[in-house]
């Protein structure tokens, strides 16, 4: 009955946002109002919230016939800000994303794997392929690149908090501080501290702070408040200059944004941020961005600093999240094992027809620029996976036990800045794929869904829900994150089903 179909649509879903305006617009200061959620009714009139956080735009990558281009590259990095973002706004705010913010590659790598590594490796790639769950005519590959963990890192710290204290962030400081905290409680006592803040100006708390000074960084941290204007631009030159003015050699020298991305005074075009954040790149400063706040949201900033300041993207949803990320200490969340990560994939054409790459749309490469030892591409840090997959159409009378493509790694040491690289030619179709390979197939099953790709086939939530149990038990029982996963798939379909409620 269409009664018992509106209540499924929960009392946090229909209010929440609105109680957060509310309350929020009321807030000295605050800023969020020009634009947080928003919604519409649907055909029964019941209001379904929609994301208008600002993202880039993705173009979903086509099938390519290997005749044209048997070639496929594209910059490897370890940003996962699109997983975390996504399942903040399903599983805690109740609605669903644009679809602009389904990044796949992001999905794919926020989860744990278990490849491992031979002794020595800094980086290995491990091939598979299987049938695809959602188009039984064609076969998915999976090209999944482990680092090495680092142990201990090579130097001290050298760090920057450059936080965003504008009136935007007004909610989401409380997070950013508890954040830091944990961050703070891993110091060495031969890491280095400055923070710097940005709201209408820019204000230096601390300059090269000892790391044994936990209490005084803390307290910096604890006394932040939030108003004013977004002067981003001005945060970020100084805290390079602070990053530079106490740099260590051989050292992990970096600059720790948390923003929620929104830059309205100084520099605020995205091309000329991209300009001004690469003219920093050379310095040997790293650049990690955290992205807060659910609502005006600015995603392609964040990512747009990230991928032209040799950095990473991430995004804060929690305080389990920042937990999670930072309480290992500073050198196991932000340790670079490779720079200028670069992949290039060659596919057969008497075994493989065409193929597709399932996300890294903005991060495409050509064969020369992958060849370009000057072109710079993403950073992978500490024991991350990285994963990319494709779905293939193999040609007429292809060998299926023979090898389908080769894939290989181009990347820099950290350190001397050597020119490494690695390969792997085994690439033959598996008829008992890895719980690994599943769990992947299932994480772009549901991006496809999510963006309601034209390239979904027969992909159901359904589907989805059914494939997990054809994963050992334990595979799910002994990560949360995974089994979080099956209950983002859950929740997904129920709100999808509600979206168009008759």
């Amino acid at each position: 009955m269409k009664n018992n179909k509106i209540k499924r649509i929960s009392a946090k879903l229909f209010l929440a946002p609105l109680i957060f305006l509310l309350g929020a617009c009321a807030g000295e200061g605050f800023d969020a109002c020009d634009g947080g959620y928003s919604y519409a009714p649907n055909e029964s009139g019941i209001p379904i919230y929609e994301d208008t956080n600002d993202y880039e735009v993705i173009k979903e990558n086509a099938f390519i016939d290997t005749a044209t281009n048997n070639k496929s590259s594209f910059s490897l990095c370890s940003s996962t800000a699109a997983y975390t973002n996504i399942r903040n706004m399903i599983l805690e705010n109740g609605y669903l994303p644009n679809k602009n913010a389904v990044n796949i590659e992001q999905m794919l790598n926020y989860f744990t794997y278990s490849y491992s590594l031979n002794e020595g490796e800094t980086l290995g790639i491990f091939n598979e392929v299987s049938d695809c769950p959602w188009n039984s005519n064609h076969k998915l590959a999976s090209i999944a690149v482990k680092a090495k963990e680092a142990k201990t890192v090579g130097g001290s710290m050298n760090v920057v908090f450059l936080i965003d204290v504008s009136g935007s962030m007004y909610d989401r400081l409380p997070l950013v501080q508890k954040s830091f905290n944990y961050l703070i409680n891993n110091l060495s006592d031969n890491d280095r501290v400055s923070i710097v803040t940005y709201a209408n100006g820019v204000d230096t708390l601390l300059d090269g702070a000892s790391g044994k000074d936990k209490e005084k960084i803390k307290n910096k941290v604890d006394s932040l408040t939030a108003s004013g204007g977004t002067n981003g631009s001005g945060g970020i030159q100084r805290a390079y200059e602070l990053a530079s003015k106490h740099f260590i050699e051989g050292g992990n020298n970096r600059v720790i944004l948390a923003t929620d991305g929104d830059f309205n005074i100084g520099i605020s075009n995205q091309k000329d941020l991209e300009d001004f954040i690469s003219s920093k790149r050379e310095s040997g400063v790293y650049l990690s961005v955290l992205g807060y706040g659910m609502g005006n949201y600015h995603d392609s900033t964040a990512e747009t600093l990230a991928r032209h300041g040799n950095g990473n993207a991430f995004y804060i949803d929690n305080e389990s999240e920042a937990r999670k990320m930072f309480a290992q200490g500073l050198s196991a969340a932000f340790e670079v094992v490779a720079k200028d990560t670069k992949t290039l994939v060659t596919f057969d054409k008497d075994q493989v027809n065409s193929y597709r790459l399932l996300g890294y749309e903005n991060a495409l490469l050509t064969e020369e620029q992958f060849n370009d030892e000057k072109v710079d591409a993403g950073e992978v840090l500490s024991g991350d996976v990285t994963v990319a997959m494709y779905e293939i159409v193999l040609a007429e009378g292809a060998n299926l036990d023979g090898d389908l493509f080769t894939s290989e790694i181009h990347y820099k040491d950290p350190k001397t800045n050597e020119n490494k690289e690695v390969k792997n030619t085994n690439s033959a179709i598996s008829s008992d794929s890895s719980d690994d390979f599943k769990f992947q197939a299932m994480v772009v099953e549901y991006g496809l869904l999510l963006r309601n790709s034209k390239y979904k086939g027969s992909a159901t939530y359904d589907q989805i829900l059914e494939d997990s149990g054809r994963i050992s038990k334990h595979y799910f029982y002994d990560n949360d994150d995974r089994s979080t996963f099956i209950r983002l798939v859950e929740a997904t379909k129920a709100l999808e089903k509600d979206r168009y409620v008759d």
